[in-house]
Parts: C-alpha cells; sequence; structure tokens
C-alpha cells in the first residue's frame, strides 16, 4: 500500500441543521450525513420552542446499526429567550471523552457513510419544534 504523504485538514465547513416536529415522532432525523472522507464535528446545539423540556439523543448510524452517543435535557423555549441559552450537545460528560484539538476543543470524527442524526424521547406537539445545529467540516478533498 502507497504511503500517503499529504497532510489531512478538514475542507468545507458547514452548519448543518434538523427540525424535529411532531410528525416525526420520537424517529431519528438526520443532521450530518458524512462525506466520502469523514467529517470532523467540533460543536452541536440545540434550541427548543417547546412548552415542556424534552430530551434529546445525539445517535451515530452505522450500516445497520445505531449508537446512542447522548441524551441531553433541552428545556422549555431554551435559545428562545435571553434567560434560557441554547443547549450544548456536547456536555460536559462527553466533553470528557472526546478528544481535543489542538485549541483544546473537543471534536467527533465520523466515518465515511456515518450519518449522524437526533431524537426526542417523547414527541413533541403539533404547534412545538426543536432545533439541532452542528457545526462541522469535511475531510473531502478539494482537488
Amino acid at each position: 500500500m502507497a504511503v500517503n504523504n499529504r497532510p489531512t485538514f478538514a475542507y468545507r465547513p458547514s452548519l448543518s441543521a434538523a427540525k424535529l416536529v411532531n410528525a416525526d415522532g420520537t424517529n431519528a432525523v438526520d443532521l450530518i450525513s458524512a462525506g466520502d472522507s469523514g467529517n470532523k464535528v467540533v460543536g452541536i446545539f440545540a434550541t427548543g420552542e417547546v412548552t415542556a423540556n424534552r430530551d434529546v439523543q445525539l445517535v451515530l448510524e452505522r450500516g445497520a446499526d445505531s449508537f446512542i452517543l447522548t441524551t441531553v435535557a433541552v428545556p422549555l423555549n431554551s435559545g428562545r429567550t435571553n434567560a434560557l441559552p441554547p443547549v450544548d450537545l456536547f456536555t460536559e460528560e462527553l466533553r470528557a471523552l472526546l478528544p481535543k484539538d489542538a485549541d483544546a476543543q473537543p471534536y467527533l470524527f465520523i466515518m465515511a457513510e456515518d450519518v449522524l442524526q437526533v431524537k426526542v424521547l417523547s414527541a413533541v406537539t403539533a404547534a412545538e419544534q426543536l432545533s439541532v445545529m452542528a457545526v462541522h467540516a469535511s475531510f473531502d478533498d478539494e482537488a
């Protein structure tokens, strides 16, 4: 096998978003579909236009298997008022388990064909929605 001496960088920074609504029930919704060379995820946060706290799960789908990475409580109206900021899904507990980059920031690598998904444990009502955003970059070469 030939050795690749080219440095690898994360290209194409992106902000992906998923909206969880009543029609989704408790089904997982795609947040990031990894590029052909994988992705580096550096942040995930949620806002909730909901009337009750909701538990949100971050799920890694790899082939036919799903892996729950974390479950986070999203308080009602998080990120919708100045009193409640958006909720960081990279919780302190999850941050402790993730590798850190040169700036000491946690990140999550997802492999080619992985899908990062989000879901709620109890469906939101018809008038509600939860929004989840992810900051990430693909390792797909620009050439």
